[in-house]
């Protein structure tokens, strides 16, 4: 191979810092140093600029939402639950819709109560498209 004797020499000297390279006059070599940067000493940039140390990237931000801590469910609630699964087991889709819309449970209500209508809905039969 044509190169080889470039690789063969550049892995020679490749402990000292430096490598050869061949010369079209005749098959001379000459020795070319590596620099060899320190990390004290800042590199520039090709505006002569000096460049920034590269840092670690940051670490990324959990996005997730936060949990926000509820008290346990009071017995209003848990009555209501008891009574809509109760409707929703026996297919009584319009006794669940009245007692869900019921002004004594306006301040009870909340989506653990929609799901189960919505799951009397289901088992009922009565689906609407739109």
């Amino acid at each position: 191979m044509v190169f080889e004797s470039h690789f063969r020499g550049a892995a020679t000297q490749k402990s000292s810092g430096a490598s050869t390279n061949p010369t079209s006059n005749g098959g001379n070599r000459t020795v070319v140093q590596h620099r060899q940067s320190s990390d004290s000493s800042k590199k520039t940039n090709s505006k002569g600029k000096k460049s920034k140390k590269r840092t670690r990237p940051p670490k990324k931000k959990d996005n997730s939402p936060k949990r926000r801590k509820r008290s346990p469910p009071s017995e209003e609630a848990l009555a209501l639950s008891s009574q809509l699964k109760a409707l929703s087991s026996q297919k009584r889709f319009q006794d669940a819709l009245d007692l869900y819309w019921d002004e004594a449970n306006s301040q009870i209500r909340d989506g653990h109560h929609a799901c189960i209508v919505v799951d009397c809905c289901s088992r009922s039969g009565a689906v609407q498209e739109g």
